[in-house]
């Protein structure tokens, strides 16, 4: 095989078109050994780079699929700025959907070679690479498009393991969901979800309450022999459960570097009185209104990672509105009466439901005339 060598950098072999056997043995060992996707997508650029002839400079593009936004993941040689040409040539393939050799600076100057990387027809990136003048076009463009199968791999990859994490999440999620409706009543749906939740991630204790009057009243605690007798921490739950329902949103205590600002007052109370080392609340809605809240504490330095957050945000979204249908059915029945004669009259003297007033109007008006 027939090797073409480009223009060497310090402490770097001379760029050269060559088969995958021939291919620079750290540069391979690197790709092999990437552990990131930024480690594996730089050594993937190098290596295409490297069977480039006359191979000056390159970089990849990636961004969700067909939509972006598209960022620069990985640039060669390392560190480099991406030349305006280069970005140019990267941004035109993107914009045409299909490999493209341009000049670069003008004739006899540097050109560009840039392919797009498709997934299932979408695009979800480019690599653009600037080469000496008078270097093969075709065979560098069709160097690109050969090896834009790791990138597509590399992200095929990822999505199926974002697929399986989703899909292991919603399980987790159904599965307590399974737990809340194994008991008809409100308070014992939550006992038993309180205690699940306990077992299931290491807390101790986790605490469910509804909103009363204003503020939120516990309603379930797991280990709850443990804590009878302390109403005064009880009452610090129930401040932290109001905290979260308050501003409508998860809140987890120690806050996160980078994390949105949110009021964590009775969190951090709550810490200290129970030497928690991590309080994790989800808010419980109905319709996109929060009745509720779930508070789990872990003790010592363990906290919650982001994946475990994920996973209980899911299952309080999905149980939420089951404990609020519960919590209604437990009502007596001259409370069900009174808020359905409430809510007729809502509709009847509010805005909207103009069939609902004209029946009535013409019910009245023909009882006057009989």
């Amino acid at each position: 095989m027939k090797t073409a060598a480009g223009p060497a950098r310090e402490g770097e072999a001379p760029a050269a078109l060559v088969g995958h056997p021939l291919l620079d043995q750290a540069l391979w060992t690197r790709f092999r050994a990437a552990e990131t996707p930024e480690a594996f997508t730089a050594a993937w650029l190098a290596l295409q780079c490297r069977q480039v002839e006359g191979a000056a400079a390159g970089v990849l593009v990636l961004g969700e699929p067909d939509i972006g936004p598209f960022r620069p993941a990985a640039a060669w040689p390392e560190p480099a700025a991406v030349s305006p040409l280069l970005s140019a040539a990267a941004e035109e393939a993107l914009r045409a959907r299909q490999g493209l050799a341009t000049p670069a600076d003008g004739a006899g100057g540097e050109r560009c070679v840039a392919a797009p990387l498709l997934l299932e027809g979408r695009v979800v990136g480019v690599c653009a690479v600037a080469r000496a003048a008078g270097a093969n076009a075709a065979r560098a463009l069709r160097a690109l498009q050969w090896g834009a199968g790791w990138i597509v791999a590399l992200r095929r990859r990822r999505q199926m393991a974002a697929d399986a994490e989703m899909q292991s999440r919603a399980a987790a999620a159904f599965d307590l969901l399974g737990v809340v409706l194994e008991h008809k009543k409100s308070k014992a749906a939550a006992t038993a979800l309180a205690t699940e939740l306990a077992r299931r991630f290491g807390c101790d204790p986790v605490s469910i309450g509804f909103r009363r009057g204003g503020h939120a009243r516990i309603e379930a605690v797991s280990h709850a022999a443990r804590f009878e007798a302390r109403m005064n921490l009880l009452r610090d739950v129930g401040a932290a459960m109001d905290e979260a329902i308050d501003q409508r949103a998860l809140i987890l205590w120690p806050l996160r570097e980078g994390a949105d600002f949110r009021v964590t007052r009775a969190h951090e109370e709550l810490a200290a009185a129970h030497r928690a080392g991590a309080v994790l609340t989800l808010p419980l809605s109905v319709d996109g209104e929060p009745f509720g809240a779930i508070v789990l504490e872990r003790p010592g330095a363990q906290g919650f990672d982001q994946a475990t957050v994920e996973l209980l945000d899911a299952m309080a979204t999905v149980v939420g509105p089951v404990l609020a249908e519960k919590r209604a059915n437990d009502r007596l029945l001259v409370a069900k009466v009174a808020e359905s004669a409430t809510e007729q009259a809502r509709r009847l003297l509010g805005a909207g439901h103009f069939g609902r007033k004209l029946a009535t109007l013409g019910a009245v008006a023909l009882a006057l005339f009989l």
